[in-house]
């Protein structure tokens, strides 16, 4: 009866501890993992080792007369060889597909009616040889030309051509790698952007990207009228209709690329913290440009809060009170400055605008702001902000370059923006993806849902096809999926989910779960030892009656 006993404890135990080990320690351990979506490891490897490539296609047009089919073609051979032996050793390649063709009977007509190089361009963008974005178009002109505004100097215009007056064939080639590799493309800028955002080094920054905002798909631009003496000067502004006149064409460029936002307000009753310094004379104010940084932090607290997850740029235009006006601005060389503005990096500009002082009148005296050379400042000031570089105005090579106009920003300047913004966003969110694949190869206890999975097989997507459209010159389309390659690489990198167990490791999980099960396994674990006692004690048994008979 005790051994039938003993038998029965013996298998309850080891059935105990089946259920226990065999089906209950897997369903916890499957239970209690950390949920983690496959992601493409190989294929973020593979990007972040990859080349950044892009290319960037030219017409050479030439409009001399009695010129021949085997100078044309020469000067093509030419022009693919010189771009050749430039090579693509460095971080960044650049590829340069050109033609060469004679001017058509429309073009040559179209030069000798119009009368100035601006005509010309303006026609030449409009016409059916109207270039697509990332494609450019350089006129050899005869020397005899008589276009305004030529003056037998290269000549960028506004749109996506420059016009070059004919010489022999080492110049023109000569010109075309400096309108094209310094002017048009700027590959030094690119490759520095491109190092700049993988962080595979330190480069040096320059005073462009210093002061521009990286790039964001949405920012937002306030326009402050800061008046510190309402009582006194009532001074007005048609901000709505200059937004309109001369802001609006230079935004309308950018609507495809980024949201901008604009709005405007006033501010009265708060003087500038910096005390101006009174000129000997008695008859001017002045303020030096070691006092401007002083001045902005104390007026950004009275500026309304900003309530986006986009960046905002401010414009402030002061009206100095009645014991400062007029109030100058000192530049570096101890001289008032033209503009009387000054521009704060990656935050905004400040234009000070003097009033007639009031004399003899009724207060508060009424004035009314002109902004035409307000707005025309505040542009300028965008621009630069949002990282437009500004064109030369005289080259090495004694180029000169057609202004923008209404339009506040040129096609190929627009062009380089876009070409630099589609550089700057693959690196970047290629760095991002690779960052964000090391932290979780390191930290295995970080939860992976699947909108993170969905997230980053986008980022790798949109980057694998900026990176087809760079190198097949397709500017528009590189820039829509290098924007969202950034946009979804962020999205995963900062996504709340990925912090609800980077700070539970495993020795709390078994500090939790220890003095739970722990109680419970000891008396499994002496019954399947006491059950293994009783099964080999019970085999000797049966060994010796076997050899007995």
């Amino acid at each position: 009866m005790k051994e039938e006993e003993e038998a029965a404890s013996s298998y309850a135990a080891l059935g105990v501890g089946f259920v226990c080990i065999v089906i209950g320690l897997p369903l916890w351990w499957k239970t209690t993992e950390v949920y983690r979506v496959q992601l493409p490891y190989s294929e973020i490897e593979l990007l972040q080792g990859q080349k950044v490539s892009y290319r960037v296609t030219f017409n050479l047009i030439a409009f001399e007369e009695g010129l021949n089919e085997d100078y044309l073609t020469a000067l093509g051979q030419h022009l693919k060889v010189s771009f050749e032996e430039l090579g693509n050793d460095g971080e960044v390649g650049v590829r340069y597909r050109g033609n060469v063709r004679r001017a058509q009977n429309e073009e040559k007509e179209q030069l000798k009616t119009l009368a100035s190089i601006q005509e010309f361009d303006d026609w030449f963008s409009h016409s059916d040889n109207r270039l697509d974005p990332g494609r450019y178009s350089i006129h050899v002109l005869p020397a005899n030309t008589k276009l305004a505004g030529l003056a037998g100097k290269p000549v960028m215009g506004r749109h996506n051509s420059a016009f070059i007056v004919s010489q022999g064939r080492e110049e023109i080639v000569s010109m075309v790698h400096h309108l094209l590799r310094e002017l048009f493309v700027d590959e030094k800028s690119m490759a520095q952007v491109v190092q700049s955002a993988s962080g595979v080094r330190q480069v040096a920054a320059d005073k462009a990207s210093m002061r521009a905002l990286h790039y964001q798909p949405g920012y937002d631009v306030t326009f402050t009228l800061f008046n510190p003496q309402p009582d006194i000067l009532d001074v007005r502004w048609d901000i709505r209709t200059a937004i309109q006149q001369y802001l609006q064409p230079c935004l309308k460029s950018f609507q495809e690329m980024s949201e901008i936002n604009v709005k405007s307000q006033y501010l009265h009753y708060a003087s500038m913290a910096v005390r101006p310094t009174r000129h000997s004379s008695g008859s001017y104010s002045t303020v030096s440009q070691d006092q401007l940084p002083h001045i902005i932090n104390p007026i950004e607290a009275h500026l309304s809060s900003h309530v986006s997850v986009n960046p905002n740029l401010n414009f402030i235009l002061y009206i100095p009170s009645r014991d400062q006006a007029p109030l100058y601005i000192l530049n570096s060389h101890e001289e008032l400055s033209a503009d009387n503005a000054f521009l704060s990096p990656r935050w905004g500009g400040m234009l000070i605008y003097n009033t007639e002082s009031p004399e003899n009148e009724t207060l508060p005296a009424h004035r009314s702001v002109d902004m035409k050379p307000v707005m025309e400042t505040f542009l300028s000031q965008l621009r630069l902000l949002l990282g437009v570089r500004p064109p030369p105005q005289v080259s090495s090579h004694g180029v000169e370059t057609l202004q923008p106009g209404i339009q506040g920003v040129a096609s190929w300047e627009l062009d380089k923006w876009q070409r630099e913004r589609s550089l700057e966003n693959v690196a970047t969110a290629t760095a991002t993806l690779h960052s964000l694949i090391q932290l979780l190869s390191q930290v295995g206890n970080i939860v992976i849902n699947d909108n993170i999975g969905q997230e980053v097989n986008r980022a790798v997507s949109s980057i694998t096809d900026a990176h087809r459209h760079l190198v097949a010159g397709r500017l528009r389309e590189s820039f829509q999926h290098a924007r969202q390659a950034r946009i979804s690489s962020e999205k995963a990198f900062f996504d709340p989910s990925l912090l609800e167990l980077l700070y539970f490791p495993e020795d709390q999980k078994f500090a939790i779960y220890i003095p739970l099960f722990l109680p419970i396994s000891i008396p499994i674990l002496i019954s399947l030892a006491r059950s293994a006692k009783w099964i080999k004690s019970k085999y000797k048994k049966q060994e010796k009656t076997d050899k007995s008979e």
